[in-house]
């Protein structure tokens, strides 16, 4: 995902992101949101959930429950948290159904794609592929 969005979802999600920048935590802050720039309204509409969730949580238990990695595995979208509801894990997995059906690059209808790697993509990127 391009620095600009990457920084967006960060600044707008303040507690989901929160171990982004933590280095005592095996989490995000090195490497960043490892998606195509064409998922990113389904990962900003998740973590705008996600952040309201744990906005509800007790403040002592919210460390808890932070964006651990986010990227694209087997063409899909793969979301995980340090901790998570049943709530959480319904919203996230609903999210990572929508990444199935839209391409990684340009958020248009896509499939997913075969070959040596998978991918989720429009058929104009699959044929720039």
């Amino acid at each position: 995902m391009s620095l600009d969005l990457d920084a967006e979802l960060c600044a707008d999600f303040p507690l989901l992101y929160s171990a982004r920048y933590a280095s005592t935590r095996d989490t995000l802050s090195h490497v960043g949101i490892e998606t195509g720039d064409g998922w990113f309204d389904i990962i900003y509409e998740l973590s705008a959930e996600l952040e309201k969730f744990i906005e509800k949580l007790p403040s002592e238990e919210r460390n808890n429950y932070y964006a651990v990695m986010v990227k694209e595995k087997i063409g899909l979208l793969n979301f995980h948290m340090g901790k998570v509801t049943e709530e959480m894990r319904s919203l996230i997995s609903e999210a990572e159904g929508k990444s199935a059906s839209t391409c990684e690059e340009c958020e248009q209808p896509g499939k997913l794609r075969g070959g040596r790697w998978l991918k989720t993509l429009c058929e104009a990127h699959a044929v720039n592929r």
